[in-house]
């Protein structure tokens, strides 16, 4: 069938060029019914734009390239598959989305657009968006690879923008988004495995801000108890490795601050930093230092405000240093040179000076 019109269409009304309508011919039962079937011989063509099993080449402005209308339940609406046993010999693109140079944006593009918020009553189906699987390939760790790959040269607009509805995520999860592995045996390679690698080393900063990871929670009322209530949780099951690592490259300022954004007014008791080892952990002969801090060799002057450790409080009568202990024998607070040390002037162990 040729539809090609041998002068200008002039139409007000909807043109089709090939109709196959099967929707009358009688009840199919369970019969299979093929609209159309494309079949092409194993070419060694190259992969060529504008050829293919199906081209569909459309000069309209507005109007869709591909309009499909179903009536499904159940099963997959679009399959992409290998029909028959096959050797891959290079890259596979099994869907290549690429507008090209051909266009030139003038407003909001989407490549990809999965709306299921139309669907009234989803029930208590599970409905997935868009669901990856691949094989177990033994392919190495490389950038730009992988189930999922986002490659975007924008300068602004985010490379992912996620917005959900979710009131009540149940499970023991509890999460939104979730990255879990099966029950694989790790290969003992030493490479071990990375949940989440955020990697912006290679950005040329200058004097701007970089944020690696940003998490905001609401002003919820939730209660300041039980384990994983917080707005950073980790739980860790390893029993040496270590569970909060900071590897750092500053030369000034503050590594780690713990701040308020606003001038809220306490009504309870509040903790900075509470390092609990009394609950659960099995007490014994090991050594458990609570909090280890190391500082170089520094030629730093004795100066006020300075040192390991500083205190700094105006509370007018709250403690600044309160050591509740239960030793019954030993030494519950010791000062001491750890290393050999020669002194070249005047020391002092304790110094207590109210001031001016």
């Amino acid at each position: 069938t040729d539809p090609a019109y041998s002068s200008t269409l002039t139409t007000a009304v909807a043109s089709g060029g090939t109709i196959l309508t099967l929707t009358t011919s009688g009840a199919p039962v369970a019969n299979a019914v093929t609209g159309i079937s494309l079949t092409i011989p194993a070419t060694t063509r190259a992969n060529t734009a504008g050829e293919g099993a199906l081209v569909i080449s459309s000069t309209a402005t507005q109007a869709r390239s591909l309009d499909i209308a179903c009536a499904n339940v159940t099963g997959s609406i679009i399959t992409l598959r290998h029909g028959t046993a096959t050797t891959q010999t290079g890259a596979l693109t099994y869907l290549d989305i690429t507008p090209g140079a051909n266009l030139t944006l003038g407003a909001a593009n989407t490549g990809l657009f999965v709306n299921f918020g139309t669907v009234t009553t989803p029930g208590a189906n599970a409905i997935t968006g868009l669901y990856i699987s691949i094989p177990a390939t033994t392919r190495a760790n490389t950038a730009g690879e992988g189930a999922l790959v986002i490659n975007s040269a924008a300068t602004a607009i985010r490379a992912i923008d996620i917005v959900v509805d979710n009131t009540n995520v149940s499970g023991s999860s509890n999460a939104i988004c979730q990255l879990r592995t099966t029950a694989a045996t790790l290969s003992g390679g030493g490479g071990g495995v990375g949940g989440w690698l955020i990697d912006l080393s290679a950005l040329i900063p200058g004097a701007e801000r970089v944020t690696g990871l940003d998490i905001r929670v609401p002003a919820t009322t939730q209660g300041n108890t039980g384990f994983g209530l917080a707005a950073l949780r980790i739980q860790s099951l390893a029993i040496s490795q270590r569970v909060f690592d900071l590897e750092i490259g500053n030369t000034s300022g503050t590594i780690a601050s713990i701040r308020y954004n606003s001038s809220p007014t306490p009504v309870g008791t509040l903790i900075g930093w509470d390092i609990d080892f009394q609950t659960s952990l099995v007490a014994s002969a090991n050594s458990i230092i609570g909090l280890r801090i190391l500082l170089p060799a520094l030629t730093r002057a004795n100066t006020a405000s300075e040192g390991a450790l500083v205190i700094d409080s105006n509370a007018t009568q709250a403690r600044s240093i309160d050591v509740d202990c239960a030793n019954v024998t030993g030494s519950i607070v010791t000062l001491r040179h750890g290393g050999a040390a020669t002194q070249t002037g005047a020391i002092t162990y304790l110094n207590i000076t109210p001031g001016a």
